[in-house]
């Protein structure tokens, strides 16, 4: 039996900055999604957030722990940075920590819904493609309940 798509994803918005945060929350009620929106991650993890929306900093050094923050507190989830304007290889540097999509201040609400659907369309073919089939101890496929 396969899982269907996510019902209603969980999405955590942690963006310290008023505007950009105010603007990716209209993106997502644009998406009929419901996030929950934070300055600062929760005590324990949480592998039940689908999409985590992060601020990001000019200083690539702090970009780098917030990110690590990020995937230790959402280790299952998509991370989404909003950047300043940072240099190439700070964004490189970023993509290869982990970070799978950069959107960049100043951004319009619409290139933000463009963005997040991209992310959606990505992440619900995985989520079927893994949950389709788990490998038993014999080689052999098994349906996921």
């Amino acid at each position: 039996m396969e899982r269907t798509a996510i019902p209603q994803p969980e999405v955590l918005v942690i963006e310290p900055e008023a505007l950009s945060r105010q603007y990716v929350v209209q993106a997502l009620q644009q998406l009929e999604l419901h996030p929950h929106v934070t300055n600062a991650f929760a005590p324990t993890p949480d592998s039940g957030v689908h999409l985590v929306i992060l601020g990001l900093n000019v200083d690539p050094v702090e970009s780098l722990l917030r990110l690590e923050q990020a995937q230790k507190h959402c280790p299952m989830a998509w991370v989404m940075g909003v950047s300043p304007r940072i240099a190439p290889t700070d964004r490189i540097a970023l993509l290869n920590a982990g970070l799978d999509f950069i959107i960049e201040k100043p951004f319009f609400v619409e290139e933000c819904v463009s963005a997040v659907q991209a992310i959606f369309r990505r992440l619900q073919p995985l989520q079927a493609r893994s949950s389709r089939h788990l490998s038993s101890h014999d080689g052999t496929p098994n349906e996921t309940p």
